[in-house]
């Protein structure tokens, strides 16, 4: 009896440990992450350079935990004779939302928008520094397909918040055939693969992995990041790998 026990108590051991091991959890501290977006297509000739630059954030001893890269990939310019493959009209109708609110001058790709502001990357190709910020405390938990959120800020909004939550691919090649950048090999890390939100007015937020199509992502990340309601500057945010290294 008591080895069958010593048995059941290894088992439940490593049971509990490999469930563990799936589960991921992302936090903040208050200071506010750097939040970096790129609107981008395959369809346009001038976005490699700038997409080459976001890739740089692959070896920053700093990624994901003072900046967090995103490339948002629109769809304004397939109709040019390449459809961009990452590309969704959501994405665009973020970008639209910035110029509808001001806070860029226009919609143009390729775009920089850091902390939901225009930003432009200069001739030195710098990392954005943003000073002085504070923040709330984001903790989000990825156990399996499970996404469940908390956001702390001080002092509490009486306001309704927005969860974002993206999932990311990195070093992707994509073969283009056709459009400006026809017989061009692209280069894509930090792309969107799938996207979802949802509203709280508790600060508490739960719902499920986005869903995303097979790529040749080398590794997938997650990030996550708080918003207001048809605001989509972000006021935290939060990202890190989905897959160990081997």
């Amino acid at each position: 009896m008591f080895i069958l026990q010593r048995y059941f108590l290894i088992f439940f051991l490593i049971l509990t440990f490999d469930l563990q091991a799936k589960q991921k959890t992302f936090s903040s501290d208050g200071k506010k992450a750097i939040f970096i977006e790129l609107f981008t297509s395959q369809g346009c000739s001038s976005c490699p350079p700038a997409e080459k630059y976001l890739n740089k954030f692959l070896n920053s001893d700093e990624l994901w935990s003072k900046y967090i890269p995103v490339a948002f990939h629109v769809d304004y310019w397939d109709y040019i004779g390449w459809k961009d493959v990452f590309a969704k009209s959501e994405f665009a109708s973020r970008q639209y939302r910035y110029a509808n609110l001001k806070h860029v001058r226009t919609v143009y790709t390729p775009a920089f928008v850091v902390n939901g502001s225009s930003w432009r990357r200069g001739f030195f190709n710098s990392y954005p520094q943003v000073q002085g910020l504070s923040s709330g405390k984001l903790n989000v938990i990825v156990d399996g397909d499970s996404v469940s959120a908390t956001f702390k800020m001080k002092p509490p909004v009486d306001d309704v918040l927005q969860l974002n939550i993206a999932i990311l691919g990195t070093q992707m090649t994509v073969k283009i055939t056709a459009g400006e950048n026809d017989g061009r090999k692209s280069e894509h890390s930090f792309a969107v693969l799938g996207y979802k939100k949802q509203l709280s007015d508790s600060m508490q937020w739960k719902l499920t992995l986005p869903k995303i199509k097979k790529t040749n992502s080398k590794r997938n990340a997650f990030v996550a990041w708080i918003s207001r309601k048809n605001n989509p500057t972000p006021v935290q945010a939060v990202g890190g790998w989905l897959e160990d290294t081997e």
